[in-house]
This record gives structure tokens, sequence and C-alpha cells, in this order.
């Protein structure tokens, strides 16, 4: 009896680390002087938070920028599961932004927020509630600051339902 207890009790054990197995995908700019993380916290990888570190800087740890959700369905603007729709690096890989749905059919992807490294500036559109802090600006400038001082949009890290895998280094 005891043996079978232990039995079931092991496997609810590995089952519960499965589901919450934490793991780690990192991202380089093209540059090479911002490395990107995405930790997720689960096999499901319905969310994750957004780290970055840039090289040649003192002290050198992990800095969060935002939390992504993947996965939820009902999560609308301004709620603190709000879905993004993609992740990606701008044009001349000094920022990194996170977009939401559009407004209307035609429209361009609104962004939800954008961190400029060069900065340290987060930006964010007024109602992005899914990001703490930050300087709000709204959705017409924070595309045209895009455009304008980045170059437009770059290469694609993470979309909404699915991970990109990182690019292997070329030996």
């Amino acid at each position: 009896m005891f043996l079978c207890v232990a039995t079931v009790g092991a496997a609810v054990i590995e089952i519960r680390n499965y589901i919450e197995y934490p793991a780690l995908q990192q991202f380089s700019n093209r540059r090479g002087d911002v490395v990107l993380t995405l930790y997720h916290r689960g096999a499901a990888r319905r969310s994750a938070m957004v780290l970055f570190e840039q090289r040649g800087r003192s002290p050198n740890t992990p800095e969060p920028i935002a939390p992504l959700h993947y996965l939820e369905e009902n999560g609308s603007r301004g709620e603190r599961t709000e879905r993004f729709e993609e992740l990606a690096w701008t044009l001349d890989g000094s920022a990194v932004f996170a977009t939401r749905g559009k407004r209307a059919p035609g429209d361009p992807d609104e962004i939800l927020w954008l961190y400029d490294f060069e900065q340290g500036i987060l930006y964010r559109v007024p109602d992005a509630t899914a990001v703490d802090g930050g300087v709000e600006m709204p959705p017409h400038l924070l595309h045209r600051y895009l455009v304008a001082k980045k170059g437009g949009p770059g290469e694609t890290i993470a979309r909404r339902l699915c991970l990109l895998s990182p690019k292997q280094p070329e030996r």
C-alpha cells in the first residue's frame, strides 16, 4: 500500500514539475550588444517575462522590460492579461517592441510598448496596463517614433501563438 501511495505521489510531483518547469530563450540583436531573454514558466508557455542585458555595461544583470501573454484569448485592451501579437527588434537593433491587434481592418498592428536600449526608456500606449511604468505615448506617435528614429520594424522574435527559435550562431 505504501509503495502505491509513494509511486502516485512521485508521479504527481513529476507532472507538476513538468508543467511549472521554467525555460529561458535568448535572442541577440544584429549588433550583438543586447541580449533579450524570454523567461517562460511552465511547459505550456502561456506567458513570458522579457528581460534584457546590455553587453559592456556594468553591472551586467538582466533587467525586466514587460510580461508577454501568449494565449489569453479573452485578454483585451487595458487588462493585466492583455495579449500581444508580435515581439520584434527594430530595424536598427537599438530597441524591441511588442504589437497588439489592429483597431480596424487594414490598419497596421498597434504598438503596445517599445523599449529603447540607447535611452533606457520604455514607451507604452496609455491603456497598456499589462506594462507597469514607462512613458505614455499615443499610438500614432509611437508608430512614428518606430519608423523615424528606429528605421521601422526588424526581425520578429515571437508571435502570439508560437515562439520562434533563436538563430544559431554561424561557425
